[in-house]
């Protein structure tokens, strides 16, 4: 068995795809401490602002959600919101979107697709389009037919980490420790394809024009999960490297 630096490993065997009765052993103490001290799982309604309004009566300040510029309940986004429901007459068609869609849809996505210069789809939740996402890059579908090597950041989100295990019935995973250009690098130069996939990327020590310098030696990708841009829009979007012969993809969560 090779052996691999450190930081570094390769998803084989099942037992390497998750780890959930560590997770629950080391995290359970911690998380019936916050459910103790009320700090999860709680009810209430949104008021003005970050306020919220428990069950129980009490008025809290959330710190809690992504929603950076409000529009979890602004005036506005309520009231189109109302408008748009009374307009069809329905919250949700129960099918998939490759059958029937609301036309107000396809109009944010050819809106999205004008502001970003590219084709932009919309999901109901960023689990959603990491789903449909990673697993068409893996197949190597957007690659020529090659499959890529699939490279996670360690800290990876959950919703791109929870595909691993997927992932790799399609082609090899990879594990790099968080932000390690040099591992990336090395994959990089000794593989025909790889896709780099990361929630985050902590921009003074590794900005984005690292990351396509430690590509340009292969048909890479960087699959960028931006969970905290305060976009309202649950998107992936395709957009072209300068330079390079492969996209990165993009997708932001409500």
């Amino acid at each position: 068995m090779k052996a691999e630096s450190p930081g570094q490993e390769s998803v084989a065997g099942n037992s390497a795809y998750r780890n959930t009765s560590s997770l629950i052993q080391y995290a359970q103490s911690h998380f019936d401490a916050a459910h103790f001290q009320g700090l999860m799982a709680i009810y209430g309604r949104p008021l003005a602002g970050r306020a919220v309004a428990q069950q129980n009566g009490r008025h809290i300040v959330d710190f809690v959600r992504c929603s950076y510029l409000g529009l979890d309940n602004h005036p506005h986004i309520v009231a189109g919101a109302i408008e748009a429901l009374s307009q069809y007459g329905a919250l949700h068609w129960s099918c998939a979107r490759t059958r029937l869609n609301f036309s107000i849809l396809g109009d944010l996505e050819a809106a999205l697709s004008e502001l970003f210069g590219a084709r932009v789809i919309t999901y109901s939740t960023v689990l959603a389009a990491n789903m449909s996402a990673l697993p068409l890059i893996a197949s190597g579908h957007l690659t020529g037919g090659i499959k890529p090597v699939m490279v996670f950041d360690r800290l990876a989100h959950a919703t791109l980490a929870f595909h691993k295990g997927t992932i790799a019935t399609e082609t090899r995973v990879e594990t790099v420790a968080h932000n390690d250009l040099e591992a990336l690098e090395t994959l990089c130069k000794t593989n025909d394809s790889v896709a780099f996939v990361t929630a985050f990327i902590r921009w003074a020590g590794a900005p984005i024009s690292n990351v396509c310098s430690a590509s340009s030696t292969a048909m890479a990708f960087s699959f960028m999960l931006m969970t905290h841009t305060g976009s309202r829009c649950s998107a992936s979007v395709v957009k072209a490297l300068p330079d390079r012969r492969s996209p990165a993809a993009w997708a932001s969560e409500p």
